[in-house]
């Protein structure tokens, strides 16, 4: 798929019939061009497909299409919030030095939750 990013961008969704017959053919790269250019792909099969694929040949469906815009945004927003909390909690983590702790904490057998019958 030759396109240029100014074609790609027009594009909202996509839908390929794709045959994986025979060596070098192979729907996952259809796939990763997808992807690469800001799709979200679905690949479905149906039950005749999945017969063919008894006798060696792969056949299904690509649905691709691009999130909303809105969707991007709020995205990369919540990543930078996310990281900025990271940092903060870090920076605190640092400054409350904690002493080492040398396994998990001992329980005594009498107090596990057994119940003891009078």
């Amino acid at each position: 798929m030759g396109l240029d990013a100014a074609h790609w961008a027009r594009i909202e969704r996509v839908a390929i019939e794709y045959h994986d017959f025979g060596r070098g053919r192979d729907h996952r790269e259809l796939i990763e061009i997808l992807r690469n250019n800001g799709f979200e792909t679905e690949v479905v099969h149906t039950i005749l497909e999945r017969l063919t694929m008894l006798v060696g040949a792969r056949i299904g469906m690509i649905w691709a299409k691009k999130p909303p815009p809105i969707q991007v945004e709020t995205k990369k927003r919540l990543f930078h919030a996310l990281n900025h909390v990271e940092r903060q909690l870090m920076s605190r983590v640092r400054l409350c030095q904690l002493p080492p702790v040398d396994g998990p904490p001992r329980l005594s057998h009498a107090r596990v939750g057994r119940r003891v019958k009078a």
